[in-house]
């Protein structure tokens, strides 16, 4: 089985260390060539948004891990760049029979109950507006498709703005004082952020 993880964030760099650690081999696709250092690792120059460098470099792929996201946190920049690139991946696995497994947010769900494969997910403008179009564009691709859906980043590597990464698990394993934010007396269903979806 031929393995393809595009992106070396933390969920790229989580997803490929899975694999090595069962002894898979992966192939890692980014626009520096980073990646996880590993004998199990190939590391590639790719940018993703080149269709015929990502074709090239998954032509023998059974599974594409899709972890790139935008340059910047912004509605336009998600816009501008997120549609594109998953229309470049989905054309390059339709081409080489590959599954695409997307990491996923809640920003396109509605969240004010529980939230579950049946809940809509059809949110309109700025962020989820941008991630409700990705989910629909997913659906109607030929291609078969996973989003694999996650309230935040969670554990090692996470990053500074991750509710529970390095800012919460570094002071927490190191005898620090970890600052959560919210107020723990409010109720946990559902956000409570008065500004909610973000936009």
């Amino acid at each position: 089985m031929s393995i393809v993880i595009a992106g070396a964030g933390p969920i790229g760099t989580t997803v490929a260390r899975r694999y090595v650690d069962q002894g898979t081999p992966v192939r890692v696709l980014t626009r520096s060539g980073s990646g996880l250092d590993h004998p199990l690792v190939e590391r590639r120059r790719v940018d993703v948004t080149d269709a015929a460098a990502l074709a090239d470099a998954v032509q023998d792929a059974e599974i594409i891990h899709f972890c790139i996201h935008a340059s910047a946190y912004d509605a336009k920049v998600w816009a501008r760049e997120l549609p594109t690139a998953e229309r470049t991946v989905l054309a390059a696995a339709e081409a080489a029979g590959a599954v695409v497994v997307f990491p996923e947010s809640l920003y396109a769900f509605d969240t004010s109950g529980t939230v579950t494969e049946a809940t809509r997910h059809d949110a309109v403008g700025g962020k989820p507006g941008v991630r409700a179009q990705l989910l629909a564009a997913r659906a109607a691709s030929p291609v078969p498709t996973a989003s694999v859906v996650a309230s935040d980043y969670f554990g090692p590597g996470a990053g500074a703005n991750a509710h529970a990464g390095d800012r919460m698990l570094g002071p927490a394993t190191s005898g620090g004082t970890v600052r959560p934010l919210g107020n723990v007396d409010l109720p946990t269903r559902g956000p409570t952020c008065p500004t909610w979806p973000p936009r």
